[in-house]
């Protein structure tokens, strides 16, 4: 049967994400760069797999897409913080050498 190899494999997706989640809740860096080697992998395997035409998978397809989808929003979240992070850091430093220069 043609679902067999994807289905296996959205499971593991489905363990990649949700492992990246806890990583990002931990901010383990080191993780999410070996869970991003994870997930390609994963994706590379789905899609020499090819589609699926089993029916049966359309709500498990649809779950994970919504996991997935969540865990991408947090990821920007966590990159538009870290980018307003360093916009205030980059500002205080201007403004610390600017003092030292002038004091």
């Amino acid at each position: 049967m043609q679902s067999e190899p994807h289905e296996p494999l959205f499971g593991k997706l489905r363990d990649v994400t949700a492992r990246v989640k806890a990583a990002l809740c931990d901010g383990d860096t080191e993780a999410l760069e070996r869970l991003a080697l994870a997930h390609k992998s994963v994706m590379d395997k789905l899609n020499q797999a090819g589609l699926s035409t089993n029916a049966d998978l359309i709500d498990l397809v649809k779950e994970i897409s919504d996991e997935v989808r969540e865990v991408v929003a947090e990821i920007g979240k966590r990159r538009d913080e870290i980018g307003r992070e360093l916009v205030t850091l980059g500002k205080r430093k201007k403004v610390a050498y600017a003092y030292a220069r002038n004091g």
